[in-house]
């Protein structure tokens, strides 16, 4: 139900190969009581056309557009993503949005829509490869060279709008589909709380002029990237999360208590808690956080990759794996629970300094050792 004002009874909705109507029910704000009116001949092309597509359509959303003379979006809570929630995901994780595009003035022209900032700033749209993935997940450290060309960004993580497609290849008469994906890139849920934001804008042209008269009005997703968080892959069970996270899946399981019936058949791309944010203490440091749950100093970097640049505490060790860390900052920690899943292949964040490749293990880095 997108339209809540509505009691189940007083709602119209289209089906395909449902005949079409020619009167809604309209409900008053004066009083639940109903009356009757007659919807134009725009207005039910409009929800005729989208019932064709095979999406039911309730008719309260289908006629927002009656006296717009710009596009403006269509069905929204069906056919349309519904910006009044907060989007929720984590790093790495590859989510789609759909949002519908149509206008009551216009049933010829397909409306053209562009990506913007939630400052009115025109985004380009990327091509939303395996690589571009890899490039936006991986933290500076790690990716590949050819990601980035302006040298000057080597090290800057990247922002949202090159880790996201924009796809309006889905047109009919009148109206546009526009296909979002996006992955929230590296470091995304430590930047400004964790919230991203885009936005969408339709017109009847492709001039992306901002201050055009008939251009609609921006509609911006918000995003919200929890930390210490993953979503499942395809083909992915716990136990191989487990394995890629360096923990045991009973301890991904006891983290989201909202995980009902068998473990092993949970939906694909769900967000899933990896575990809980521990707060650091006076005088606790990676090495006495990892003593304290179990796990290893190299664990924890793993999972809070934000600390690998930060300076060594003894910087004429070369081996060192503490960092510089502050009273009241958030950790992710995966408690042990039952053996480290990496076994000998337990990532090396130092590779430089002990000579090994970013494939290789490292027995010293195991759990049985901090």
């Amino acid at each position: 139900r997108a339209d809540h004002s509505l009691a189940p009874a007083n709602r119209l909705a289209l089906q395909p190969g449902r005949p079409l109507l020619l009167s809604c029910l309209v409900h008053q704000s004066s009083g639940a009581e109903t009356t009757t009116s007659t919807m134009g001949g725009r207005e039910q092309a409009m929800i005729f056309s989208l019932a064709l597509l095979g999406t039911a359509v309730s008719v309260a959303h289908a006629a927002t557009c009656e006296s717009a003379a710009s596009p403006c979006v269509i069905d929204i809570g069906n056919s349309s993503y519904d910006n009044s929630q907060t989007f929720l995901t984590a790093v790495g994780c590859e989510k789609r949005i759909e949002v519908v595009f149509g206008s009551l003035l216009d049933d010829v022209t397909s409306p053209h829509v562009e990506l913007f900032t939630t400052t009115n700033t025109k985004k380009n749209s990327r091509i939303l490869d395996a690589a571009q993935q890899a490039c936006c997940i991986e933290a500076p450290l790690d990716r590949a060279s050819t990601c980035v060309v302006d040298r000057a960004q080597e090290r800057q993580p990247f922002d949202l709008f090159e880790c996201i497609n924009l796809d309006i290849t889905d047109k009919w008469p009148g109206y546009t589909r526009a296909k979002v994906t996006f992955v929230a890139p590296y470091n995304s849920d430590m930047s400004n709380n964790g919230e991203l934001s885009f936005c969408l804008a339709a017109a009847h042209d492709e001039t992306g002029n901002s201050q055009n008269p008939l251009r609609s009005q921006p509609y911006c997703i918000h995003i919200q990237v929890q930390r210490c968080s993953a979503c499942l892959r395809k083909g992915e069970g716990l136990t191989n999360m487990a394995k890629q996270w360096g923990t045991h899946w009973t301890q991904i399981y006891s983290a989201n208590e909202d995980i009902l019936g068998s473990p092993d058949s949970l939906e694909e791309g769900r967000l899933l808690r990896l575990g809980p944010l521990y707060e650091l203490r006076e005088g606790e440091t990676l090495m006495s956080v990892a003593l304290k749950f179990g796990v290893s100093v190299n664990q924890i970097l793993y999972w809070n990759k934000y600390l690998r640049p930060l300076e060594d505490t003894v910087s004429d060790n070369n081996n060192t794996m503490s960092r510089e860390v502050a009273v009241g900052q958030l950790l992710c920690v995966l408690p042990k629970t039952c053996y480290n899943s990496f076994g000998d292949q337990q990532p090396v964040f130092n590779q430089i300094e002990v000579g090994l490749k970013p494939s290789q293990g490292g027995g010293w880095a195991d759990p049985h050792q901090v």
